[in-house]
């Protein structure tokens, strides 16, 4: 290194030298860019850092470190003792920088503009992508706001885990309780159990996908809920209520006195017994669920009013609406498991 320097003030782009430190430039510098320091003299030059060496590299970094001292960021420094060349034992040397940059951070980023939720998965997804797809980039965004945020990137594929295990559940619960209960009242063979109570399960899992999807849509597009970890909640409630009805009512249908042939007059039979403590549980239900609405927060408004009483309203239409109509259609004589002329009603 030269020790000459010659102050700059306009800017041109340079390709060679080993770095420009405020707005000095080099005499080595000049003279790779064939130019004389009468030549420079005004001019200011910026660096381009394409295809420098690792030893240009080092250089540049450790010395914007002594002027700054660090500010902006910190590096992997050298620091082990090295044997003296001229006397014995041992000495520290100054703190070097590491180069090729085992790791690295950079400065603190600001967002602005973010509204909304989607505008905070928009600003995760378009700064995550530089780092995801370019494969000459190794790098990640961290932060508590990636921390946090990045947990709704796959809030939908748990949205559907969860609810896919609760569905699950929800149909070997009811299988369970229909064969055990139909088991209990019944003089049907075992065979007629078993097939009638996959049946009744079947039925009642259908509802909860009907139920399910319903509830889903119509919160996210109409009442514009955002996925996430509260709504997921409310969602996955869904499944509960709308179990609560059909299995009632699948209940009682199967077990409904054999006398009656007619699959409408089954259904009618069933109905007659269970409108009214189906209704008054959906109101009871609907009623709490209301008090949601008259808190000061607009958070519980959004994420836990409007999913759930659109659970209430829509479940209660598939369990005790529209099961109760696919059920006036089947007229098998495998879901017919009561006891003929029986004397009492049956409560589950």
């Amino acid at each position: 290194m030269r020790d000459k320097k010659v102050e700059t003030d306009e800017c041109e782009p340079y390709t060679g030298g080993i770095c420009r430190l405020g707005s000095q430039m080099r005499l080595d510098d000049l003279e790779d860019i064939n130019m004389t320091m009468e030549e420079a003299s005004g001019k200011s030059f910026c660096p381009v850092i394409s295809g420098w060496s690792n030893d240009k590299w080092q250089f540049c970094l450790q010395e914007w470190r002594n002027i700054t001292r660090s500010s902006g960021g910190d590096f992997v420094l050298e620091t082990d003792p090295t044997p003296s060349e001229i006397c014995e034992g041992e000495y520290q040397k100054d703190e070097e920088v590491q180069f090729p940059l085992p790791i690295s951070s950079g400065p603190t980023l600001y967002a602005i503009g973010l509204n909304s939720h989607d505008d905070t998965m928009d600003l995760l997804s378009q700064t995550k992508d530089i780092c995801d797809n370019d494969p000459d980039i190794k790098c990640w965004m961290t932060g508590i706001p990636y921390d946090y945020w990045t947990q709704y990137e796959t809030v939908f594929s748990v949205l559907i885990e969860c609810t896919g295990y609760a569905w699950l559940i929800g149909f070997a619960v009811a299988f369970c309780f229909l064969y055990v209960k139909i088991n209990m009242e019944s003089n049907h063979n075992a065979g007629k159990v078993l097939c009638g109570s996959l049946i009744g399960a079947a039925l009642i899992a259908l509802t909860i996908g009907f139920s399910l999807v319903s509830v889903i849509g119509l919160s996210c597009w109409i009442a514009s809920v955002n996925l996430t970890g509260f709504s997921n909640i409310g969602f996955s409630l869904s499944i509960a209520f709308v179990v609560e009805y059909s299995v009632h009512i699948v209940s009682r249908w199967l077990r409904t006195d054999a006398s009656i042939e007619s699959s409408m007059d089954r259904v009618e039979n069933t109905m007659s017994f269970l409108m009214l403590p189906t209704f008054l549980s959906f109101v009871s239900s609907t009623i709490g669920v209301a008090c949601l609405a008259f808190t000061e927060f607009e958070f519980n408004n959004t994420y836990f009013f409007r999913p759930l009483i659109i659970v209430m309203f829509v479940t209660y239409f598939f369990g005790c609406w529209w099961l109760p109509m696919v059920l006036s259609y089947l007229d098998f004589d495998i879901v017919k498991l009561g006891k003929p002329s029986q004397a009492k009603d049956f409560y589950i």
